[in-house]
């Protein structure tokens, strides 16, 4: 009697003859079949090997595949052409791609081109030959390094800008720094272009020094103002300037044109005070009155005060002094010092 062994999945048996001695020693201190303890019974769909200790026989339970989504099971919408879609063939198990439709997109031989003449620059497209041709900018009639006309001038203070037309390049010359001062002590004889303005500024000296003026020659060093000036050198025989010009009218007394003024009257005068107030400033005027002129002091913002309180009557050649004692602003006050008509010794 032969025992035979079926192998899931070969399709192969042994057959082993009573009494061989392999099939005998092939079943020394083996573990039969009987012995195994096989679970039967997985669950459909879970697959399993089931043994039958009785039969002897091995049973494959395969995965429940009923409930699996076959290929014929979906729904595929096939697209118009020119959007792109993938369809199946339930029938044949066919796939099949609609490429998008581009039969409305723009060719290249559907451009028009216009191809500018030179000078302009352009691109163009040759629908024939499928070539693109790019026509560059004329710029035959720009003016080329050479068309310029530059003049080299050495350096001489104002610096200057050459071409070489040969070499194409450009030389810069700078300015000659070499006759600009820092200082003007620099300069051992300096001279003026120009009237110096101070600009707001004093002339100072240094170091306590004197501040010397001294001109060539039989030249002078003189003061001069809008009305008049003074001969500075003049000033060591103790000359006092001495203001001119103005023959009546409403004035004000500008100590600072001098400390005495020389007014050959025309009309009325009327003395309003001191331009620039200043405590302790005097003026003396120096009156020709050949036609009884009258002087008043207006007090509209000043205060005045004289001998006997009220304005002196003056007649011929006469002398009035005026002291400023307030120089408060809008309040000052003077004192008016009059010599009557003064006349020559004889």
């Amino acid at each position: 009697m032969a025992t035979i062994v079926t192998r899931s999945g070969k399709g192969s048996a042994l057959t082993f003859a009573e009494g061989d001695a392999n099939f005998t020693n092939l079943n020394t201190d083996k573990i039969e079949l009987s012995d195994i303890s096989v679970t039967t019974g997985a669950s459909a769909g879970t697959s399993a090997l089931a043994y039958n200790n009785a039969t002897g026989v091995l049973t494959f339970t395969p995965v429940e595949i009923d409930d699996l989504t076959a290929l014929d099971d979906f729904s595929v919408t096939t697209a118009a052409a020119g959007t792109a879609a993938l369809s199946y063939n339930n029938t044949t198990g066919v796939f099949t791609f609609t490429p998008e439709d581009t039969s409305d997109l723009a060719a290249l031989d559907d451009f028009s081109v216009t191809t500018a003449a030179a000078g302009t620059a352009a691109l163009s497209y040759n629908n024939a030959t499928g070539v693109f041709t790019f026509t560059p900018e004329d710029t035959s009639d720009l003016t080329a390094l050479d068309d310029f006309s530059v003049s080299t001038v050495a350096a001489s203070g104002a610096g200057s800008l050459s071409y070489n037309n040969s070499t194409g390049v450009f030389t810069f010359a700078p300015v000659d720094t070499s006759l600009v001062l820092a200082n003007v002590s620099e300069d051992s004889s300096p001279q003026l272009g120009a009237d110096l303005d101070v600009n707001g500024n004093l002339i100072v000296s240094a170091s306590n020094g004197n501040i010397e003026f001294e001109p060539n020659g039989s030249g002078n060093v003189n003061i001069t103002t809008d009305t008049g000036g003074v001969n500075i050198s003049t000033l060591l025989s103790y000359d006092e300037m001495i203001r001119s010009g103005r023959t009546g009218g409403t004035i004000t007394v500008d100590h600072e044109q001098g400390p005495i003024e020389y007014i050959q009257m025309a009309s009325n005068l009327t003395i309003q005070g001191f331009t620039t107030p200043t405590a302790g400033a005097n003026v003396t005027l120096l009156l020709t009155n050949s036609a009884s002129f009258t002087i008043t002091f207006d007090e509209t913002n000043s205060t005045f005060y004289a001998v006997d309180g009220v304005d002196p009557t003056l007649s011929g050649f006469d002398i009035i002094n005026i002291l400023c004692i307030d120089d408060t602003t809008d309040d000052e006050q003077y004192i008016i010092t009059a010599v009557d008509s003064i006349q020559e010794i004889t």
